[in-house]
């Protein structure tokens, strides 16, 4: 999937909680979006995603999160069925049944002249402006744990791989624990600015194909 553009809906998942201040947000008009569902898992808060050809985030304000004071990223998440045939660097196939998505704010005049112009374009073509940068912690099947690879449409998003399950492995839920200022700095090459939002993101699009997922609460904390 390209960058995400688009209108912000003004709609909550199936079951969720107002306050969550979760907004569904659709790649473009055209495209259909993935099902999220607020539900619980062994009793335990959960956000279920189901995509069926589709494409969309849940998204939520970085609204009280410091980086310098809180920059690890703790999270879990369950891969019921990966999008067959996927390939996060080839923008034909570029699927990815899970993602942690985080959105920065930075200058845009710092950027290389050809990164300012797709940011522009992009721009153009969505009613909200194109973020300065996105980082996304997937799965895929193809690279190994902690391969960064460039979005295939854009190099303003970077993709870092954390999970490596093959499809033919029984699912299980899966634990990570991130630096979130490190890993930034190690795919973009500096240091993040603000962090201004954050979601998740299970697609199918591209593949033609089906993927589930399930997340638990994520969760940010100090170094110590």
């Amino acid at each position: 999937m390209p960058a995400a553009q688009g209108t912000a809906i003004a709609e909550n998942p199936q079951g969720a909680d107002a306050k969550d201040e979760w907004t569904h947000v659709p790649i473009n008009d055209r495209k259909p979006r993935t099902q999220y569902e607020f539900d619980r898992d062994d009793g335990q808060a959960a956000i279920r995603a189901r995509a069926e050809r589709s494409a969309s985030l849940l998204m939520k304000p970085a609204s009280g999160i410091e980086l310098a004071r809180t920059p690890l990223v703790a999270w879990r998440w369950l891969v019921l069925q990966s999008p067959q045939e996927a390939d996060i660097a080839d923008a034909g196939r570029e699927d990815a049944a899970a993602r942690l998505v985080f959105v920065f704010d930075g200058d845009r005049s710092r950027l290389p002249w050809t990164d300012r112009a797709v940011m522009a374009a992009a721009d153009r073509l969505g009613s909200r402006p194109m973020p300065f940068a996105t980082l996304m912690y997937v799965t895929s099947s193809l690279y190994p744990v902690g391969s960064v690879l460039p979005n295939p449409y854009t190099r303003r998003v970077r993709m870092l791989v954390v999970d490596a399950q093959k499809s033919n492995t029984p699912a299980s839920w899966q634990s990570f624990r991130r630096d979130l200022v490190a890993d930034y700095t190690q795919a973009f090459g500096e240091a993040p600015g603000p962090l201004i939002a954050w979601g998740l993101m299970s697609d199918s699009d591209n593949t033609g194909g089906r993927a589930e997922a399930v997340y638990a609460p994520v969760r940010f904390s100090t170094r110590d």
